[in-house]
């Protein structure tokens, strides 16, 4: 019994603009554990990376029929869901018996619709390495009814769908053998250009779950519930990577590390006292509201470069709104303190959120300039599939003729222009105009221009795509510029701002 595991491609043009060019692959942390699983378990488990290889569907299917693997499986998220169906396709002309299986956040919300479409054979949804593990293990076994596998969706052989009661989450997550990564091409998982470095970085997590319940999240569809690994076996991970892989940079892909100041001073012990911080750097994500002085300081000193911090807003009845919990006044003292220790900062925005003005999206733009991280990203809001926000606007997006994977943080403004929300009172054509000068305006200071100029001094290949993707943005919006005012020239209306 062969499994092929697969991390979809996406179609970065359309779902982040410009940004593209600072898109690097990231080892796909999800599969890399499941076929782990798998492989401890006897059966011959393969991962694929689309994203980083690069394939396209008939390449894919011709390896699938090739290979004679017996099942495959996507990891789902909702923008890669073109690429997924075209490839389902192709695969189901030449192998018509494989078995496909869906998994991860989009298909976990959809497996019903995409069941009945046709699209896959079994869904599974929650943690996925036993559920995959059960299902193969049914599969070898000649077996045609899975009733018994919780945490699986699947039609029977009358093609009707049948969704089997949910799965326990996991209470130990030291069982689950690490992520297995020797089918991929190690020197492709470059750090991004964002991140400030041009090493290889490998992902890792400590949780699963958030505590937090922001509305525009998805982050607790899978993981309903907070659980660590042992702090032992996440730096029994990383020594792997170092020796191993000879990897030396890695990332916490978890919705939040440290959850509090505790948290923080036992890894940064532990770190220490295995000397991993002399061996290793690394990056997180943090609440501005749970971060402290002294745990930002021992994270640095245990190996941490560069912090990313979920601003979102600059306004404080928008954080509010959106359930975010903290202020910011919680983003001055948190980013003054990271400053202050000499830690990269990498701040995440968001604009159009429901019940934004023009008024609070400014205050976010100027609020980002105020806290000058070295790296700002402004996205827009989208109500991903399985978000609380998603749920409440799910009425107005069917009605505006809603496909999920048309949704994208990065609308191009295309012929057949994807639907993308905006908030009552502000056309999608003005939200892309505040996105590109909300980025405009944070990196075209004459002061930012020469921080990030001594950043990337060190670093040809990440200058040369930073510099390549703000002069996009810069001609893209002077582009549509000139084709709004010739526009509304020929319309006789009045001249709408760029």
């Amino acid at each position: 019994m062969k499994t092929l595991l697969i991390n979809p491609s996406v179609d970065l043009n359309r779902t982040v603009g410009f940004l593209r060019k600072a898109m690097t692959p990231v080892a796909p942390l999800g599969i890399a554990y499941l076929a782990a699983v798998l492989k401890e378990n006897g059966f011959d488990a393969v991962v694929h990376d689309q994203f980083a290889s690069g394939w396209p569907p008939e390449k894919i299917a011709a390896m699938v029929e090739r290979d004679q693997f017996d099942v495959v499986g996507f990891s789902i998220l909702t923008p890669n869901m073109p690429v997924v169906e075209a490839t389902v396709e192709e695969i189901r002309k030449c192998a018509p018996d494989t078995k496909i299986v869906f998994g991860n956040t989009h298909s976990a919300i959809y497996k019903t619709e995409l069941l009945e479409a046709g699209w896959c054979d079994f869904v599974g949804f929650g943690e996925g390495e036993y559920i995959m593990l059960e299902l193969v293990q049914a599969l070898a076994g000649g077996r045609t009814g899975f009733a018994d596998i919780n945490g699986l969706a699947w039609r029977d052989a009358n093609g009707r769908v049948i969704v089997n009661a949910g799965r326990e989450q996991m209470r130990d997550l030291d069982q689950i053998p690490f992520p297995s990564f020797s089918d991929l091409d190690i020197p492709r998982y470059l750090a991004p250009p964002t991140l400030l470095e041009q090493e290889v970085i490998m992902p890792i997590i400590y949780t699963r779950g958030c505590p937090w319940n922001c509305s525009f999240c998805a982050q607790n569809v899978n993981y309903p519930k907070v659980r660590k690994r042992s702090i032992d076996n996440v730096l029994d991970e990383v020594e792997r990577n170092i020796d191993e892989l000879g990897v030396y940079w890695f990332g916490f892909q978890d919705a939040i590390f440290p959850l509090h100041e505790k948290d923080a001073l036992r890894f940064a012990d532990a770190m220490i006292k295995r000397g991993l911080h002399k061996r290793c750097k690394w990056l997180t994500e943090a609440r501005v509201d749970t971060v402290t002085y002294d745990a930002l300081a021992a994270l640095k000193e245990a190996g941490m470069y560069l912090m990313m911090y979920g601003f979102e807003s600059g306004n404080d009845e928008i954080l509010t709104l959106h359930n975010k919990n903290h202020t910011i006044e919680d983003s001055r003292r948190a980013m003054a303190w990271t400053r202050d220790l000499g830690v990269f900062t990498y701040g995440l925005f968001m604009i159009g959120l429901p019940g934004e003005t023009e008024k609070t999206m400014e205050d976010t733009i100027r609020f980002a300039i105020e806290l000058d991280p070295e790296i700002a990203k402004f996205n827009r809001f989208t109500p991903y599939p399985g978000s609380p926000l998603f749920q409440q606007l799910k009425s107005e997006l069917d009605a505006g003729g809603f496909r999920p994977e048309s949704l994208t943080p990065w609308s191009r403004g295309t012929s057949e222009d994807d639907y993308v929300y905006a908030p009552d009172g502000v056309s999608t054509d003005r939200m892309r105009q505040i996105q590109r000068n909300g980025v405009l305006r944070f990196y075209l200071r004459p002061g930012k221009i020469l921080q990030m100029a001594r950043i990337n001094l060190r670093q040809p290949r990440n200058l040369a795509i930073s510099l390549g993707a703000v002069t996009e943005l810069v001609w893209e919006s002077f582009a549509a510029g000139i084709s709004r005012r010739s526009g509304n020239r020929q319309l006789g209306a009045a001249e709408s701002p760029v």
